[in-house]
């Protein structure tokens, strides 16, 4: 009988080589050689970029879309048209600003480089894409 570990030599062998199922030296087989990269993408931020206009016209569309949105939730919840909204009631509301955005074309997904915040170009947004499954 093995001894184990405890004082009724129970459990697991006391053999490290045993313990994590190492092979001898003999046994093990040559690993081919890798090349260590980084994290795919590296140094880029994923963002929502916005596909047609400027930021300004983008930012009062999008204000007034999101006091509409505020106006139909106070309505589909029976509500006064200027009932304050909490914090949780407000981003549901912006989700789904948001998400009929990206269903219109008004934003697209995009990557930009997190040291100069500059967008990449098509192609090498293309590569990122490619590579990240995106």
């Amino acid at each position: 009988m093995k001894k184990g570990i405890g004082p009724r030599g129970l459990g697991a062998s006391k053999s490290p080589m045993k313990m994590y199922g190492a092979k001898s030296p003999a046994k093990q087989t040559m690993l081919s050689t890798a090349t260590v990269v980084g994290k795919k993408g590296k140094g880029l931020n994923e963002t929502t970029e916005i596909a047609s206009g400027n930021g300004a016209e983008f930012v009062a569309k999008r204000t007034k879309d999101r006091k509409t949105g505020y106006a139909a939730y106070n309505t589909s919840k029976n509500r006064a048209p200027n009932t304050p909204l909490t914090p949780r009631e407000k981003s549901d509301v912006h989700d789904s600003v948001r998400k009929s955005y990206a269903k219109t074309g008004v934003t697209v997904k995009g990557v930009r480089s997190k040291s100069t915040g500059k967008r990449l170009s098509s192609e090498q947004e293309g590569a990122y894409n490619k590579r990240t499954n995106r």
